[in-house]
C-alpha cells in the first residue's frame, strides 16, 4: 500500500533525491517551512521506511569498472531453491543488481566488472549452480540513464 504523503512530502523527497546533501536551512527556506518541520517530516519518513538510508553516488567507470553487462539465465527447481540461489547470486561482489523477472528468462543480474575475465567468472559462477539450466549475456554498450537518476515524484505525466 501506497504511503500518504502531502506534497511537501513529496517535495522533501524529490530534494533528498537529487541532492541527499543538501543542507536543512536551504531546504527549509525553498520549501517555505521550517526547518523544525523539515526535519519532525524527514525522520517521519525514515521511521516509516520511506527513507531507506542517505548513501552516496560512485562512478564505478572511474574506478575501473567500465565493463557492464546484463545477464539473464533460467533454473529449475522449487519456489525455496529459486529464493537461495538467488540469495548466493546477490552475495557477489560483481553483482550490482539482480532481479526475478517474466519472460523466457527467470532472472536478470547487471554486473560491472573491470575486464572480460572478471565478467567471464561471474557468469561461469552462474552457471556452475547445479539448478541454472542457461545463461545469456549482453554487455552493455552506452547508458543514457542510471538508476541513480530515477526520481519521478512530482513529475508531471
Amino acid at each position: 500500500m501506497a504511503a500518504r504523503l502531502d506534497s511537501i512530502d513529496l517535495e522533501i523527497l524529490s530534494q533528498l533525491r537529487n541532492d541527499s546533501k543538501t543542507q536543512v536551512k536551504k531546504m527549509a527556506e525553498k520549501l517555505d517551512v521550517h526547518q523544525n518541520t523539515l526535519i519532525k517530516r524527514i525522520k517521519k519518513m525514515e521511521g516509516d521506511g520511506i527513507i531507506c538510508g542517505h548513501k552516496i553516488e560512485i562512478d564505478y567507470d572511474k574506478l575501473g569498472f567500465e565493463l557492464r553487462a546484463i545477464v539473464t539465465f533460467r533454473y529449475q527447481g522449487n519456489l525455496q531453491g529459486g529464493v537461495d540461489l538467488m540469495n548466493e547470486i546477490r552475495k557477489m561482489p560483481l553483482v550490482e543488481a539482480l532481479y526475478e523477472v517474466t519472460g523466457e528468462a527467470d532472472a536478470s543480474a547487471i554486473v560491472r566488472a573491470r575486464n572480460r575475465n572478471e565478467l567471464c567468472k561471474v557468469i561461469k559462477a552462474i552457471r556452475g549452480f547445479d539448478c541454472v539450466t542457461g545463461t545469456t549475456s549482453q554487455y552493455v554498450l552506452v547508458t543514457y540513464k542510471n538508476s541513480c537518476e530515477f526520481n519521478p515524484i512530482l513529475e508531471k505525466g
